[in-house]
């Protein structure tokens, strides 16, 4: 369990077009850019999915992920294996048990 680093110079992560054109398969695009807006600190989304995985993970949170190469932290741990990716050259396979 847990985080296994592999070398290579490919790095597949959280694809924003999936997340995307879920939210237009089901309805939950706002037809404007910043159509759903956070009550707590006032950013807006396109995508009510994203509005909601700011509200869980990001606002007013502290980041929880820390680079083991830098002093890079998030927030999300999809940008932490994005970063190790293209800031490291580092693929990082989410071991899930």
């Amino acid at each position: 369990p847990g985080l296994n680093l592999v070398n290579s110079d490919v790095l597949a992560c959280c694809s924003p077009l999936n997340s995307q054109v879920s939210s237009l398969i089901n309805g939950e695009y706002g037809h404007g850019a910043g159509q759903f807006q956070c009550s707590d600190c006032g950013k807006r989304y396109s995508y009510q999915s994203t509005l909601r995985r700011h509200v869980k993970l990001e606002c007013g949170k502290t980041p929880q992920f820390y680079c083991d190469h830098c002093s890079y932290k998030t927030k999300r741990k999809c940008d932490l294996l994005r970063h190790y990716g293209t800031q490291h050259q580092v693929v990082v396979v989410d071991m899930k048990t």
